[in-house]
């Protein structure tokens, strides 16, 4: 014999899954590191925009490592964003003077 889950059950399931996608993204490492103070960076993205003119410019830092050694930052991506998390993008754009930094997608 079939059972059929009424809809009660399933609007309860979705919210579990929505609270367990809300603890593993809270869990993940901050975007901004503190070892530097942030006006040290954005001097390095403001001497990378005057360089670039009205260009723009898109980086993404390092992948995970995938093994036990701990992450570390593209030396070049941390220089410019002071971000230590992997696959973060930094866009720069030399137009309207103006930096976008974004995390990775996480979940599924």
């Amino acid at each position: 014999m079939r059972r059929r889950i009424g809809y009660g059950a399933v609007v309860r399931l979705v919210a579990v899954l929505v609270a367990l996608s809300a603890v593993t993204v809270s869990t993940q490492p901050p975007l901004f590191t503190s070892t530097f103070p942030p006006e040290e960076f954005a001097l390095h993205r403001a001497a990378l925009l005057a360089q670039i003119g009205d260009g723009i410019a898109v980086m993404q830092g390092a992948p995970e490592t995938g093994s036990y050694l701990p992450f570390r930052q593209n030396n070049h991506f941390f220089y410019l964003t002071g971000v230590e998390v992997p696959r973060a993008i930094a866009l720069l754009d030399g137009r309207p003077r103006e930096v976008a930094i974004f995390p990775p997608v996480t979940g599924g």
